[in-house]
């Protein structure tokens, strides 16, 4: 089982996120080294069952984390806002690269 305690230092801000993985889907096609939005004050001290760290950040050991076999992802920062200069990139990589949707969906209502 997972489990999620009060982090040491809250993450608000601009943050880097260094991806780990290479083969990680989410960051087909990203740069190894992205800038996020964070906004958390807590942080994962262990990984539910099945998942494995695809990115870090100054924080977080685990900032990213997938289940390929359950097709699940975890995300400590956001994708969806502006702040995120490769955020839309991520979240197409999702909905069309891991879900299968059409290319005729876009993140114009995001934003």
């Amino acid at each position: 089982m997972e489990k999620v305690e009060p982090g040491l230092k809250r993450e608000y801000g601009k943050g880097t996120l260094r991806v780990g993985d290479s083969f990680a889907p989410l960051f087909a096609n990203l740069p190894e080294t992205l800038q996020v939005w964070n906004s958390h004050g807590d942080r994962l001290t262990k990984l539910p069952a099945g998942f494995k760290a695809v990115a870090t950040t100054e924080n977080s050991d685990w900032a990213v984390i997938q289940n390929l076999d359950a097709r699940m992802f975890g995300l400590q920062f956001h994708p969806e806002v502006a702040h995120t200069p490769h955020g839309s990139e991520i979240i197409a990589n999702f909905v069309h690269n891991i879900c299968g949707c059409g290319k005729n969906w876009d993140d114009a209502e995001l934003h």
